[in-house]
């Protein structure tokens, strides 16, 4: 099973955006075997909080610029927002994010 997703919570408010993330974790956790997911996000902490592997495309190429794995365990457990590895991994990905972007005209 293959699942598609893009930008599925997009134009969410923030409480109802936290509440279906929850949901689809249950759902996927869930589910035997899993499906494998194909989320597509420009939030890096929905990124990390979802992914078991965070990839992140180079805006002119299209190709590859970091492919890693998520630290911790999917699905996350309560409070995995405040583990020092979700928000290293935040900062990471954010990072990685900002090099595979082009400059930007202010």
């Amino acid at each position: 099973d293959l699942l598609l997703l893009d930008e599925p919570f997009a134009a969410l408010d923030s409480v109802t955006r936290r509440h279906l993330i929850e949901d689809l974790h249950h759902l996927w956790a869930g589910r035997s075997p899993r499906p494998a997911i194909v989320f597509v996000t420009h939030d890096v902490e929905e990124a990390v909080y979802l992914a078991g592997r965070t990839i992140v495309l180079d805006a002119v190429s299209g190709q590859v610029a970091m492919a890693r794995p998520t630290p911790g365990v999917v699905p996350r457990p309560t409070g995995w927002r405040a583990d020092p590895d979700y928000r290293e991994t935040v900062e990471n990905l954010a990072a990685a994010l900002a090099h595979a972007m082009p400059d930007r005209v202010a």
